[in-house]
């Protein structure tokens, strides 16, 4: 199909893309209807521990190059030979697009129908004056084995959507978006690694996908830090969630997920909630402080708050006895510590 300008194609997949999640937005929106309040001073406490996330800086010899649409393996082998992309698109050889400047007021790079390798890494994407719905970076939709790495977002509503994938990554990028930073659903064994993500309603968004990692993430100064909705098998660890409205979200039936060694700071809203129909998650050796909204909720339904040896730090215990975690779901936290 090659590079466009039109990108009609382009439009109709965000639209589909919009109204795939539109349930969870709008009940996510009505939840969290305030405007953005920008980041608090910092509380009394600061990480004694920090995500090592790393993003490394974009080449400076970039090339300008037009939106990209990839329409199936045999579109992909196409544009690879036309663009000399290196790699052949197999596991140990993939397809690596990189090091392009792209501008686009829909998408910028859109792969769709692929079972092919490929990354995607070095480029930078601007989106000025999007259109409705519009605005994305990176588009992996009903394809799999895709990797964006170290690649900055700027001037967009959304910054990397996978949509029905099986193993795809969003790895040590830089990514300031209005809607979502990262989007994944109706998505297996995805993974979202050492980014920074800020200036969104929602840094990342898990929308019914199954067996996800978040980790190592700088999620600060957004409205919603992590949304998880009707997931389950994940794994969220070595996060900084901090300064933005709320913080960590789940909701939507989710359930057998771990959080593990979080930092989650001076958020406006809630720390972490756990809401109605989750059950299942556990959650230990994080660490919880001065969130304006309280610390944690749990109306959720067997969850755990600690590991049956190890639980987690909170600004406000007193120090004695069993940590309460506020919520219909009457949780405690049985091995709690200080957090000071």
């Amino acid at each position: 199909m090659g590079a466009y300008s039109n990108q009609s194609g382009s439009s109709a997949v965000l639209i589909v893309v919009v109204v795939a999640i539109s349930a969870s937005l709008l009940i996510a929106n009505f939840m969290f209807t305030q405007p953005f309040i920008p980041p608090p001073p910092p509380g009394n406490g600061t990480l004694t521990t920090t995500p090592t996330t790393t993003v490394p800086s974009p080449p400076e010899n970039l090339t300008i190059h037009e939106p990209i649409l990839i329409e199936g393996d045999q579109d992909f082998h196409q544009q690879a030979e036309e663009n000399k992309w290196l790699g052949d698109g197999s596991s140990g050889n993939p397809y690596i697009i990189q090091g392009y400047v792209i501008e686009s007021p829909e998408t910028c790079i859109n792969i769709m129908f692929t079972d092919l390798h490929f990354k995607i890494r070095h480029c930078s994407f601007s989106c000025p004056a999007p259109e409705p719905f519009g605005g994305m970076g990176v588009n992996i939709w009903e394809s799999n084995h895709g990797l964006v790495d170290s690649c900055t977002f700027r001037e967009m509503e959304w910054g990397v959507n996978l949509f029905k994938t099986n193993d795809c990554a969003v790895k040590r990028c830089d990514i300031v978006a209005g809607w979502i930073g990262v989007n994944v659903s109706f998505s297996c064994d995805a993974w979202v690694e050492s980014n920074m993500i800020q200036g969104g309603i929602y840094a990342v968004f898990v929308d019914c996908s199954e067996g996800f990692e978040v980790f190592d993430n700088n999620l600060c100064s957004n409205e919603n830090g992590l949304a998880v909705w009707g997931s389950s098998g994940g794994y969220v660890h070595h996060n900084n969630v901090s300064y933005n409205d709320a913080g960590i979200q789940v909701a939507g039936a989710s359930n057998e997920i771990n959080f593990e060694t979080n930092w989650v700071f001076n958020n406006t809203g809630v720390g972490i909630a756990l809401e109605d129909w989750t059950s299942a998650i556990r959650i230990f050796n994080n660490q919880f402080g001065w969130n304006g909204g309280g610390n944690a909720l749990d109306d959720g339904s067997g969850n755990s708050w600690d590991d049956g040896e190890v639980g987690n730090a909170w600004s406000d215990y007193s120090g004695f006895g069993l940590y309460a975690i506020p919520g219909s779901a009457e949780s405690v936290d049985n091995f709690p510590s200080v957090l000071s």
